[in-house]
């Protein structure tokens, strides 16, 4: 049984044979070195949340006696924090593998650290690596049918979020109140389908909110119309995407939006006569019912911001695979505006290896595919199986098909334009095309990892 214990931080010896670094390490400071280059910047943005919250109370680092004659304790779990804590007491120690701009962040952050320093750290003292092995993986692998961690989905985490901004997003708060006074079956009601995204694309058309009877004011969702004349409508759009009968490609252009307004049966839609002035949903189910005042949008002097980051906000992916999940974390915090080719060699990794990924784990190994083929050509035979297996429309195959084909007009996502990024020195890849590379792969991304 592991012990709870109190050791000093300076007595504590990164884990050399640590999985994250592929080889084993000569020394600790090597281990700082290659872990340093790992992380980069989030070792300092790990070293600014410790001076700000402190150390997780919640998740104790694991340790076992080194045997040595110093009796010191080598970490087997919590490698990252502790070489954060290392850092923010010598900064130097990071000075070889850090931007210069990271490594002004860390002093500033060590001085801070100096001023109230954390010495010691309570852990988990097992006896020895074997058994700590079973947590060690539990935590590192997956939801492993149940007994491993278990990662919120896009509406799990739009829930906690809304704890501490006070309000869901559009989507949520529409999915909230079918779950609250719609009639859905229980299975739909406790089904783990990720479906907020594909509301929220689809409430992005006009036609589609109209029709429902409601609009979307600064983030809250209002409507014309009492609550019996929303919920069957609303609980329409609910039940499609958790029961799978609609997906991401039935929302994902416009056209497909405007279908699917039209197919929402007029027995489900408002048909009083509509309100002069909106109310906010929740006021709605309350009884209190006051109408808002609509802030004029001045659109002529708005100026649009581009994101600067591959993958949106909006898009949450569910990837098991603790590497491929990591790159997508990357993707969705690299400011490409800075890190353009890093964003563009990136995503181009991040592609292949969700789809070679998605064909090793449907056992679709054949003479038609092997794991050393061209991006283009398991990307052709990948999209063949979805759709085969209907779960990507013809319209998004032939698309993808156009990608792997280097057609000209999907030249920004084409395999031939992700390729150039990595082997020719003269391509210069631009923050926008690199964007545009990822809104155009996202459906199709989205569904790989649904």
């Amino acid at each position: 049984m592991a012990e709870l214990v109190e050791v000093v931080v300076s007595d504590l010896l990164l884990d050399e044979e640590n999985p994250r670094l592929g080889q084993k390490q000569n020394s600790q400071q090597d281990v700082y070195i290659e872990l340093g280059k790992m992380l980069g910047t989030k070792v300092v943005v790990l070293a600014d949340d410790i001076i700000k919250n402190g150390l997780d109370p919640m998740n104790l680092i694991a340790i076992i006696p080194t045997k040595d004659q110093k009796m010191r304790y080598k970490v087997i779990e919590g490698n990252r924090r502790v070489l954060a804590l290392k850092a923010l007491d010598t900064p130097s120690i990071l000075e070889q593998c850090l931007s210069s701009k990271d490594q002004r962040r860390l002093r500033t952050l060590s001085a801070r650290f100096h001023e109230k320093p954390i010495d010691t750290i309570q852990a988990r003292l097992f006896d020895n690596p074997q058994e700590a092995d079973h947590w060690i993986e539990l935590r590192h692998t997956g939801l492993n049918d149940g007994a491993g961690l278990f990662e919120w989905n896009s509406n799990e985490k739009d829930r906690f979020a809304a704890r501490h901004s006070g309000s869901r997003s559009p989507a949520g708060q529409v999915i909230d109140f079918v779950l609250q006074y719609g009639s859905l079956e229980p299975e739909l009601q406790n089904s783990g389908r990720k479906i907020l995204t594909n509301i929220e694309r689809l409430f992005s058309s006009r036609s589609v909110r109209e029709k429902l009877g409601i609009e979307i004011v600064d983030g809250q969702i209002v409507s014309y119309y009492p609550v019996s004349e929303l919920v069957d409508g609303l609980s329409y759009v609910v039940e499609s995407f958790l029961s799978g009968t609609s997906n991401v490609h039935d929302v994902y252009h416009a056209a497909n939006r405007e279908k699917f307004a039209e197919n929402i049966p007029n027995s489900m839609v408002p048909r009083s006569e509509r309100w002069e002035s909106p109310a906010l949903l929740g006021e709605l189910v309350t009884g209190r019912i006051t109408p808002i005042v609509e802030t004029p949008k001045r659109r002529r002097h708005r100026n649009t911001v581009e994101r600067t980051v591959v993958i949106p906000s909006s898009c949450m992916l569910n990837i098991p695979p603790p590497r491929i999940n990591r790159i997508y974390n990357e993707l969705k915090t690299l400011n490409i505006e800075t890190y353009p080719n890093a964003g563009a060699i990136l995503l181009r990794l991040f592609l292949e290896l969700s789809i070679t990924h998605s064909l090793q784990s449907n056992g679709e190994l054949s003479n038609e595919y092997q794991s050393t083929d061209p991006l283009a050509k398991k990307m052709k035979v990948l999209a063949g199986h979805l759709y085969v297996r209907e779960q990507i429309n013809d319209q998004l195959k032939k698309a993808i098909e156009l990608v792997a084909n280097n057609d000209r007009n999907m030249i920004q996502a084409s395999t031939a334009t992700f390729n150039q990024y990595v082997h020719n020195f003269h391509v210069n890849p631009t923050p926008s095309d690199i964007r545009t590379g990822w809104d155009t792969l996202q459906p199709f991304l989205e569904t790989i990892w649904a």
